[in-house]
């Protein structure tokens, strides 16, 4: 969590990031939740790699919601998580869809989701 909310003050004090791996650091929902605040303010993030944390359905809705209002990301990776068809549709069912925001998706669903 201490990564989480370190990235966190970064993301929200700076701009100037463009790529971040946050992989394997077993981020939980709580730390997607924290991490959400700190997307929804940065405008400069366009590659966001969380594959192989401990994020579930809830996290997704968490990361869709906050993809809403930032304009900058453009991939998010999530393979290696808990999350479903039903978290990866309501994540995506979250976000406002314009021209200038299209994310890319990186999720296996069904049998290669890890339990």
């Amino acid at each position: 969590m201490i990564v989480v909310s370190l990235f966190k003050q970064y993301m929200c004090a700076y701009d100037v990031m463009d790529n971040c791996s946050l992989q394997e650091n077993n981020i939980s929902d709580r730390g997607v939740e924290e991490l959400s605040k700190g997307l929804v303010k940065n405008k400069s993030l366009q590659f966001l790699g969380l594959q192989y944390n401990d994020i579930s359905n809830t996290g997704a809705l968490y990361l869709g919601k906050s993809i809403r209002s930032n304009l900058a990301l453009k991939t998010l990776y999530l393979f290696g998580n808990r999350i479903n068809e039903h978290g990866m549709g309501e994540a995506v069912h979250s976000m406002a869809w314009t021209q200038a925001n299209q994310v890319m998706f990186d999720i296996p669903v069904g049998e290669h989701v890890m339990k």
